[in-house]
């Protein structure tokens, strides 16, 4: 979930970014390298967009049920030191 909550930050981030420059076009103190900064943003954003829903489907593909005894199983594990983390756990399935 931390993962997937820094993907969405970034994503916002960059929308963010963006919309001021697309504000900053509209009010005429736009320079044209700045259309390139936007290719970028927009570009870095669709990427981000994408990874946040691949880890999220991954995420959330399971049933109630069946992800419910996934955690149980991923903190056992932690808690008796088979795994690093509850991070690796996630990443090893």
């Amino acid at each position: 979930m931390d993962e997937l909550g820094e993907l969405l930050g970034r994503v916002h981030d960059l929308s963010f970014l963006g919309d001021r420059l697309r504000e900053e076009q509209k009010q005429g103190d736009w320079r044209t390298r700045d259309d390139g900064l936007l290719a970028v943003i927009d570009s870095s954003q669709a990427e981000l967009q994408r990874d946040t829903e691949e880890l999220a489907e991954s995420f959330f593909a399971e049933r109630p049920r069946e992800f419910g005894s996934l955690i149980d199983a991923w903190f056992y594990d932690w808690q008796h030191a088979n795994s690093n983390s509850v991070a690796v756990a996630l990443i090893a399935t």
